[in-house]
This record gives structure tokens, C-alpha cells and sequence, in this order.
């Protein structure tokens, strides 16, 4: 069977949704879709849908042995994509960033094939930025993204993510307590299963005694974090990851999070207040652009990790919580850069850089 639109995208939750996203928009469409991602982003995708893990590693970390592997496995995938652009004759090639976008796109630059691209970040990722100039198009999620290259030819479409973040109704405070939603991470093992847990338990004990958690940790921390909310004789809800997100997002009085490119979309759509703090070692710091997006109009507070302590992320956090005004008042800015309708926004840029998908229907 011929795949005329291929996705491919790096293997972290960030890469893979979007890209999901869009594959809906586009199936609405009529187009058959193949993604392509590596063993990660893979046991992200439903067994339904036509999937490929590439080979592939960045070439820019480590040491020279490392180095050395990770370009043997682009390699490795760059063959790999050859023969599979000869079987499915792909029509468009559209990269959601993250190096198992590379070969796939670069092969299909190779071969003719239109290429397209969608940033995530706030500050555009290394592998977009080598690809850039030589995509049709580079959609991106935020207005003020910076590292385009000057010639490239982009669009802001916004950060497709589910329609269910978009349905949220809108933030209203809660009267009889505060329910702290924290989103720890896949790296915020310490900060976020420690440090934001002792912030919480050193609130005032009037606001302490109100307060309803959710709170993401990874596995090993579940037994300590339930121990001491149940000393502090606060009702929580602890798991290393949740399934009903939105739902989690709704209720919450205020979020604490990194600000990864979905993160600051799904809370922006949502409309609810948030404290980000953004993973100091991402690449190019690109969690504080992606955090300044909200930050800059008042729809969240950005905390940098270096100054974050317990005591400090306690004192903003009583702050917040004692004054529902301003809450809502983030809410209401954050809501303000919704991506509402970025996946249709994405399909028409698509259509419209290649028209023959439009014309295409069914193929």
C-alpha cells in the first residue's frame, strides 16, 4: 500500500502527539499516513496505524565513540528510508523535529520529494535548523520563534494538540480548596518528586488544609510522596503518568510544570494558571522561550530552576493560591495564545504548499 504523506518525528511525547494531531486532521482529509519515528515514539503510537521506527541518534552528544554510533545509525536509516521512498512513493515528507526526522527528510529532499516542517519550540531544534532552507515550508508553534534561517519560507500555525485540551471549559477558582495539579517530566525526577513536595508541605496550614494533589513522579518516589501526604493529612493523587490529562488540567487551581512545547500549548488552550520551570539543560534553553510565550503577557510565572528552592517555590505558590483574582486573571491571558485549530491551520499550509495533496483525495 502507497503512503502519499509521511510524518516523522523525534521519540519523546513532545514530537509524537503532534504529529498525531495532524495525522487526524490529515486522515479527515482523505490522505493515508505513515509515521515515522524510532523505538520510543513507536509504543506511542496505536498498533492501527501504519508506523516505522527509523534507526537514528544525535550525532552532537557524547563522546567521539558515541558520536561515531550515532552517524552509523543515521546511516543505517538513511538506507533504510531509500528503499522504503522507492515501496510507498510518498508525496510530501513532513518533519516534526528530533533526528528520526532527519534521514526521512533528507532522503526525500534527495529524491524530489516535497519537504515540509513543523517546529515545536519556541527556539528552533538543531535538525530543523539544518533542514530548514531546504524545506517548501516551516510551520511553527509560536510567533516569536527564533533560529529560522533568513531565506526559509514559514507560517505560524500553532502547536496541534487534542481537541479535548481546546473543550475545556473556562477557569473559574475554586472556593473550598485548591487543587494543585504537577507535572514532573520524564527528567524531573529530583525537583518535582522532592523539591516542589517540600514547598507544598510548608504552605501556611490555612491553605495547607485545603488542598487537593495530583502529582507525576516516577515510580521509585510513589511510596515516599504518599507517605508524607499522608502524614500531612493531605488528599493526593499520585501515579507516574496519567492517562486522563485533560481532565487533570480542568480541575486544577494552578499547575506546576517544565515548559516543554506541548506543555505551554495544552495549558494555554486550557486556560489555566501555571508556574513553569523550565529544564535548565534543554538544548539552546528553549524551555524559557517556550515559558516566555505566556510569561511575557501574564498567563503564567516562570521560575528558573537555579533559583528554585523550597522555600521560594512556597512563597509564590501561598501568593497564588491566596488571591483567586489573579488566577483567573492568567487564566484568562494564557488562554489568549490558545492553538486552538493549529492541526486545520497545518492542513491548509500543507495543501496550499502542495496542492497536488488537495487534489489528491483518497491517495
Amino acid at each position: 500500500m502507497t503512503y502519499p504523506v509521511w510524518l516523522a518525528s523525534g521519540g519523546t511525547g513532545g514530537h509524537v502527539f503532534p504529529a498525531l494531531s495532524l495525522a487526524d486532521a490529515l486522515e479527515k482529509k482523505g490522505l493515508r499516513i505513515c509515521l515515522l519515528t524510532d523505538s520510543r515514539g513507536k509504543k506511542l503510537i496505536a498498533k492501527k496505524r501504519a508506523c516505522i521506527s527509523v534507526p537514528s541518534a544525535s550525532p552532537f552528544v557524547g563522546n567521539l565513540l558515541k558520536r561515531a554510533i550515532a552517524l552509523s545509525k543515521l546511516a543505517s536509516g538513511g538506507i533504510m528510508i531509500m528503499a522504503l521512498i522507492v515501496k510507498m512513493r510518498p508525496k510530501c515528507v513532513i518533519g516534526f523535529g528530533g533526528y528520526p526526522s532527519f534521514m526521512p527528510m533528507i532522503m526525500a529532499k534527495l529524491f524530489g520529494i516535497p519537504v515540509l516542517m513543523h517546529e515545536q519550540n519556541a527556539i528552533m531544534g538543531r535538525s530543523n535548523q539544518l533542514l530548514a532552507r531546504k524545506a517548501k515550508l516551516v510551520m511553527t508553534s509560536w510567533s516569536h520563534t527564533t533560529g529560522l534561517p533568513q531565506n526559509s519560507h514559514s507560517v505560524h500555525t500553532g502547536l496541534p494538540i487534542r481537541q479535548t485540551f481546546n473543550d475545556i471549559a473556562r477557569y473559574t477558582p475554586h472556593r473550598k480548596h485548591h487543587h494543585i495539579l504537577v507535572l514532573g517530566g520524564s527528567q524531573g525526577a529530583y525537583l518535582f518528586g522532592e523539591l516542589v513536595l517540600k514547598a507544598i508541605l510548608s504552605l501556611p496550614a490555612a491553605i495547607r488544609n485545603h488542598l487537593i494533589i495530583t502529582h507525576q513522579v516516577r515510580d521509585e518516589q510513589i511510596h515516599q510522596v504518599t507517605t508524607d501526604y499522608l502524614n500531612a493529612k493531605i488528599e493526593a493523587d499520585i501515579a507516574p503518568f496519567f492517562d486522563d490529562l485533560p481532565k487533570k488540567i480542568a480541575q486544577a487551581d494552578m499547575i506546576i510544570c517544565r515548559a516543554g512545547a506541548s506543555s505551554v500549548a495544552e495549558i494555554a488552550s486550557a486556560g489555566r494558571p501555571a508556574i513553569f520551570i523550565p529544564l535548565a539543560s534543554a538544548m539552546d534553553d528553549h524551555q524559557t522561550a517556550n515559558a516566555h510565550a505566556l510569561c511575557d503577557d501574564g498567563g503564567a510565572v516562570m521560575m528558573r530552576e537555579s533559583e528554585c528552592n523550597s522555600d521560594s517555590l512556597s512563597t509564590l505558590l501561598s501568593d497564588l493560591l491566596g488571591a483567586p483574582n489573579t488566577r483567573q486573571k492568567m487564566a484568562q491571558n494564557a488562554r489568549r495564545h490558545s492553538h486552538h485549530n493549529a492541526a486545520d491551520k497545518m492542513v491548509h499550509a500543507i495543501f496550499d504548499a502542495v496542492p497536488a495533496l488537495a487534489q489528491g483525495g483518497t491517495l
